[in-house]
């Protein structure tokens, strides 16, 4: 929660489903100008219509991390944690362009499945987010999404739903999610979850030139000082109408 009374204040409350029950029973009797956040997560490829709640603010990506990732960012990113090659050296070598590329062109399929699952209510390790599984690596550094691996989680996870729901349900629930994503213009980059994939592959190619491996928060404020577009154009807007 983001809180307004004349300075501003960044207050963590739990959970999801903590900050909903929060935001709804605020009825704003204390004078004090706030805005509830959740994470977009996989309810942004996979939910409909959400109920709405006054000063609740839903992300339009997959979570905060994904807010400040643009190739910008990211080279700059690089360019600092690198101090012992030139700019143009460390985007190169780093390969920022590379990495991007490669979650949008696996990342998004990856995701797609996920967000079918949750349509269902489907759970299960087969569902599970995590790089080790999609992710090659190159002593003991995951360094991209590998298209071997992905197709392997994949067929086990397609698998996994048809057997659960049948075919019909599974086409009509990706179905969904694609025209979710068709229809909101929605970009991998902010869909595939950062904190769990990008940032991951990020850190790693980092520390395999010889850079700086650095834990995520700090990899996050980084970027975040070295941005300056934010992907979530209607948070923008509800904070400046916050601070006025």
């Amino acid at each position: 929660m983001i809180e307004y009374s004349g300075a501003a204040s960044v207050i963590p409350i739990g959970c999801r489903a903590d900050v909903e029950r929060a935001a709804a029973n605020d009825n704003g009797s204390d004078g004090r100008r706030k805005i509830y956040i959740v994470d977009g997560d996989l309810d942004l490829l996979a939910r409909g219509r959400h109920e709405k709640v006054p000063n609740l603010h839903r992300l339009s990506v997959y979570a905060v991390e994904n807010l400040v990732l643009s190739s910008e960012s990211v080279s700059s990113y690089a360019d600092i944690v690198c101090p012992h090659l030139t700019s143009a050296e460390a985007s190169s070598r780093v390969g920022v362009d590379d990495v991007l590329k490669n979650v949008r062109t696996y990342g998004a399929g990856y995701f797609t499945i996920l967000a079918v699952a949750r349509r269902l209510k489907l759970r299960g390790n087969e569902f599970r987010i995590m790089h080790t599984d999609v992710c090659r690596s190159e002593k003991g550094r995951y360094v991209e999404i590998d298209p071997s691996k992905l197709r392997a989680f994949l067929r086990v996870a397609i698998k996994s739903i048809i057997s659960s729901v049948g075919l019909r349900r599974y086409r009509l629930a990706k179905q969904f999610v694609r025209e979710r994503i068709a229809t909101k213009g929605l970009d991998a980059i902010h869909f595939v979850s950062a904190k769990h994939i990008t940032l991951k592959i990020l850190n790693d190619r980092v520390a395999s030139v010889g850079g700086s491996a650095l834990k995520q928060g700090v990899i996050v404020s980084t970027l975040a000082n070295n941005t300056n577009v934010i992907a979530d154009r209607a948070l923008v807007l509800k904070l400046r109408a916050l601070f006025r």
